[in-house]
């Protein structure tokens, strides 16, 4: 059990993600603290009860990673996917950098957690450690998926009204449609995002129509009737772990590129278990001069892929997200020569250094052989640069 067990970094085959990750969601009580013995230098720290940390992960195992000491909090609880724990920052003596809380054993999917404080003791957050391949998401987006169903009674223009007591909930940050299979009488309508904010497509009053209203135009009127079934089923994704040594190894994947800007950086680079973190060795890099280029990647088997997790790379001299792609495509074949495009992006600049980014698209279909295409780089450096590249298939269950 690793419970007591000091940590200064993460252990062997862990990645540590700090208290200052954006996916933490803190309620207002919480303040920063500076310290040299902190993990990065860093907590987050509040001596008030009823305070909360929200966040989501991807994986089968999570640590809380936080001080011990007499003056800290012997009573902390800890919910995951509804069930709750405790635990505690009580010690006699002062230790840094501790396991307080482990989980093992947990499905490999995602996972909802909130963590409460219950006393006026100091508590402390310091990081978060979690097996590698594993990821930190927003809280919202570990949350169960939920459904409606709709009944239309038709009329003859284009508005849809909700009654007033009657709410459509999406996150600011959604970039998803809110409906997904159309809107046609005794269909089901399933939203793919949670229910935790209020928004509406339109808040401007229409005329003869009650309630909040939004458009649709499929030339009817829609009172709509809601009833929301809250179905316990998750997204389940399986990450296509490579842990590459060479450009071959290990056996049957073949990493491959463009150009390369010299030996150290390498197309299997992105691909290996964990990327030096100096100034050679952490990336792959085209040649210099050239700032657009192919990544790609042979598992050797016909495999389905539709999501994919890219981070920039980890020098600490040289531009990190200039050199990213901007604009790019994911393709894939079963030959090497004939490619198909599955996924495009454009104009893409929400990088943030040493975090991963997440990517999903549709794709049902198999292939063997798959690669990024960049066509445009970030900032004004000369060359492209990756740090990370894992493919995936996510699934609902």
């Amino acid at each position: 059990m690793a419970v007591g067990t000091q940590y200064s970094v993460a252990e062997n085959g862990w990645i540590r993600f700090e208290e200052n990750n954006s996916n933490f969601e803190y309620s207002t009580g919480w303040t920063n603290w500076s310290g040299i013995d902190t993990s990065g230098g860093t907590d987050k720290r509040t001596n008030t009860v009823g305070q909360t940390i929200k966040f989501g992960f991807i994986g089968n195992s999570i640590r809380i990673i936080a001080p011990i000491n007499k003056d800290l909090s012997n009573s902390i609880k800890i919910s995951i996917d509804g069930k709750e724990e405790d635990f505690t920052e009580y010690n006699a003596t002062l230790v840094w950098r501790v396991c307080v809380y482990e989980k093992t054993g947990l499905s490999n999917k995602k996972h909802s957690v909130v963590i409460t404080t219950n006393s006026t003791a100091t508590n402390i957050l310091d990081a978060v450690d979690l097996v590698l391949g594993s990821s930190i998401i927003p809280y919202q987006d570990s949350l169960p998926i939920r459904k409606m169903v709709l009944q239309n009674p038709s009329n003859s223009t284009q508005y849809y009204s909700l009654s007033d007591n009657t709410l459509i909930h999406l996150p600011d940050n959604s970039h998803k449609n809110m409906i997904l299979h159309g809107i046609e009488q005794g269909k089901e309508v399933q939203l793919d995002v949670p229910f935790d904010k209020h928004r509406y497509f339109n808040d401007t009053p229409v005329a003869n129509v009650s309630g909040k209203v939004f458009t649709h135009d499929i030339g009817k009127i829609n009172t709509l009737s809601i009833k929301e079934i809250r179905e316990n089923k998750s997204i389940v994704t399986t990450w296509y772990e490579t842990n590459m040594t060479s450009n071959n190894t290990p056996t049957p994947l073949v990493a491959s590129a463009s150009s390369i800007y010299s030996n150290d950086f390498m197309p299997y680079i992105p691909f290996s278990a964990s990327p030096s973190t100096g100034n050679t060795q952490d990336c792959w890099a085209s040649v210099n001069g050239v700032t657009n280029g192919w990544l790609k990647i042979d598992y050797g088997k016909e495999i389905i892929v539709n999501t994919y997790r890219l981070r920039n790379r980890y020098s600490t001299s040289s531009p990190l997200i200039a050199n990213m792609p901007k604009t790019w495509t994911i393709e894939a074949s079963n030959n090497n020569s004939d490619w198909t495009t599955i996924h495009s992006v454009n104009n893409y600049t929400n990088w943030v250094e040493h975090q991963e980014s997440f990517f999903t698209f549709d794709n049902t279909k198999k292939f063997r052989y798959y690669r990024i295409n960049i066509s445009q780089i970030n900032g004004g450096n000369n060359y492209v640069a990756i740090g990370k590249l894992l493919f995936g298939a996510r699934e609902v269950k």
